[in-house]
């Protein structure tokens, strides 16, 4: 782990095999966030946040991100360009044929964050658990039928931690599609008995049930994770889970 505090920086050009995703944890919390890396728009965006504890969290995420991504394409982190691609789905907008091969996804919540970087369309949730929270309704209204119904079916001091392993998987998929919840999250069916989890239907448009595998991942207590990418074949390993700092 480098001294300096700076995050480890992977080898320029992603020369990593296909199919492989590399999960980098973020402490979003802890450490000053450096908002010079950001750029004018993403430091505006940062100040229409309310709450501190909010706009630090962007802060540092988008920091860690540059940083990162910076890594991959050999590059300093104030060189990398980020566009809004559809449903302004943050993508590279560096020229060459390395930008153009990376995907990545960033995700947070309460201090925490996971990055996952890929040349393989890729999204990733990371949630802070939150009891006292209405699981039944929220799944009868945001769930599948399917996946509605065997959550119900479940004892109930097994809602809390699976239906965070299911909202964690959904959002994930939503994620690597680029669609986020503007695509309605009951319109595509999870099998959360099959290990690992797979898409079983899906209403999205040009989709194909076969092309996503994904992973639950680990994460600190208190929170849960999952990670979707597209590929034929997960290969044992396949993550690298690393330490940014």
């Amino acid at each position: 782990m480098p001294e300096s505090g700076e995050p480890r920086q992977p080898e320029a050009g992603l020369r990593r095999p296909e199919r492989v995703v590399d999960v980098w944890h973020l402490e979003l919390g802890a450490a000053q966030a450096d908002s010079t890396l950001l750029t004018a728009d993403e430091c505006a965006r940062a100040e229409r946040y309310r709450i501190d504890r909010r706009r630090h969290e962007f802060v540092a995420g988008r920091a860690a991100l540059r940083r990162i991504l910076g890594g991959y394409l050999g590059c300093g982190p104030r060189a990398v360009v980020l566009a809004l691609g559809a449903h302004d789905k943050p993508e590279l907008g560096n020229p060459g044929a390395a930008a153009a091969r990376l995907h990545f996804n960033l995700s947070h919540s309460e201090g925490r964050g996971l990055l996952a970087v890929s040349t393989q369309e890729v999204g990733v949730d990371i949630e802070y658990v939150r009891e006292n929270r209405n699981l039944a309704g929220i799944a009868r209204r945001f769930f599948a039928a399917a996946e509605s119904q065997a959550f119900l079916g479940l004892a109930a001091d097994l809602h809390l931690a699976e239906f965070y392993r299911i909202w964690t998987h959904k959002e994930a998929y939503l994620k690597a599609c680029g669609t986020g919840l503007s695509f309605p999250s009951n319109r595509f069916t999870l099998d959360f008995t099959a290990q690992p989890v797979r898409l079983l239907a899906t209403d999205m448009p040009g989709d194909v049930v076969g092309h996503w595998q994904f992973h639950g991942l680990p994460a600190a207590p208190g929170y849960a994770a999952a990670v979707c990418y597209r590929g034929e074949r997960v290969r044992p390993g396949a993550f690298t889970l690393a330490d940014p700092r």
